[in-house]
């Protein structure tokens, strides 16, 4: 399983009121359980949460998605060892396609590719998202899992392969 996190004790809490209580999101990547246009469509259980995505990347007009509800109890944390990498993607599915320009590869921390080859054996045909900064920056589906500790994000256009990277220097140190 990923990360298991009792995040009552791990991380710091905000009190806002006497009533609410924010823990700050790890960065990391998260099971996806379900994305809605209004806040108030999804319902959080007691190890679910709500988050906003990233503006920035919308994948086109049409992308009206503006919430993810992700479960926060089994999660691999966002710790890499080395600057991303923006790639040519070398076999896009459609010749000439121009949707799939880029593709980034980010590598874990040795520590942190055993938790991530657990969560995506775990996790196969189900949707991920990965969360810098406390938004959901992109999703994907498992399709199968990921032993090496290496996370190829491959439909990015150049554009947003180049704000990704920025999001990812900006929020996590490596």
């Amino acid at each position: 399983m990923g990360c298991s996190s009792d995040q009552s004790n791990s991380s710091p809490k905000l009190e806002l009121d006497a009533q609410v209580v924010v823990t700050p999101l790890e960065n990391g990547t998260y099971l996806l359980k379900d994305m809605s246009v209004n806040r108030n469509d999804l319902i959080p259980s007691e190890n679910e949460m709500i988050i906003e995505t990233n503006e920035s990347f919308e994948h086109n007009e049409e992308d009206s998605i503006k919430y993810y509800l992700i479960e926060t109890s089994s999660f691999v944390p966002m710790k890499i060892t080395e600057k991303p990498e923006i790639s040519a993607n070398p076999n896009p599915k459609i010749e000439g396609d121009t949707i799939r320009l880029s593709q980034l590869m980010i590598t874990l921390a040795p520590e942190y590719a055993t938790l991530l080859k657990e969560f995506t054996t775990e996790n196969v045909g189900k949707k991920i998202a990965i969360v810098i900064g406390g938004k959901a920056i992109t999703k994907h589906k498992i399709r199968e899992p990921i032993t090496e500790g290496k996370i190829q994000i491959s439909r990015c256009t150049d554009e947003a392969c180049e704000v990704l990277l920025t999001e990812m220097e900006n929020n996590i140190l490596y």
